[in-house]
């Protein structure tokens, strides 16, 4: 069993297409994700998941294999999205949307960095170079522990200027704190939030604007 930190994208794409309301203790299924923000080689080699705060990591990863965007593809050639390895039991999807392959991930090539856990739903049902037995084995069940509110949200009227105009996005917010472009700012100005918890027993609630839900699974062994 691993527990993991979860954005409450993760039970929007559940494989049966029905919308539910998922309460503490129920049983989801889910395929993860992994949104890469920043990475480096691996000075040495071998698997390590490191949470940081809701869903932002720092871990070891080790892409072996990668599967043709099939958007873009006049514009952006030779790219591609990605099969992620971090444990041999915990592979996740990873998107690429732009980033061409002869400057961005090798397959075989061990990297560190970090990034935010989510679900990215069944990415074989849109691209045709996606494997879906690959989506299969990487289908998760978990048990839902915990469900509580991502707080950075809560600042984001003191946020200047909004990169689209007048709308915040969640990088705006991520970066205010520092992340990823300054780490030891980063984890300074988030040591707050971890000293304070909103946590919800279902996911049914009214957020403030700018929120959103994380989630705790405990995954279940096959």
């Amino acid at each position: 069993m691993r527990s993991i930190q979860m954005a409450s994208g993760m039970l929007t794409f559940n494989p049966d297409k029905i919308h539910k309301t998922f309460s503490v203790g129920d049983f989801v299924q889910f395929y993860p994700q992994i949104i890469i923000d920043y990475y480096n080689l691996s000075i040495q080699e071998g698997p390590y998941l490191q949470h940081i705060i809701y869903d932002i990591y720092k871990f070891s990863f080790l892409p072996i294999a990668k599967y043709f965007n099939n958007e873009y593809k006049s514009i952006y050639k030779n790219c591609y999205h990605y099969l992620i390895e971090i444990f041999p039991d915990f592979k996740l999807f990873c998107f690429n949307w732009t980033k061409p392959y002869q400057s961005y991930l090798k397959v075989g090539q061990w990297y560190e960095g970090y990034g935010q856990l989510s679900n990215c739903g069944n990415a074989a049902e849109y691209n045709e170079y996606i494997s879906s037995l690959m989506m299969d084995r990487i289908l998760k069940t978990g048990k839902l522990t915990g469900i509580y509110e991502n707080l950075f949200g809560r600042d984001f009227k003191k946020i200047k200027p909004f990169r689209y105009e007048n709308i915040c996005c969640y990088e705006d917010i991520h970066d205010s704190l520092g992340y990823f472009k300054n780490l030891d700012a980063f984890n300074i100005n988030v040591s707050k939030y971890k000293d304070q918890s909103i946590r919800y027993n279902c996911i049914d609630v009214l957020l403030p604007a700018y929120s959103n839900v994380i989630f705790c699974v405990d995954i279940l062994d096959k």
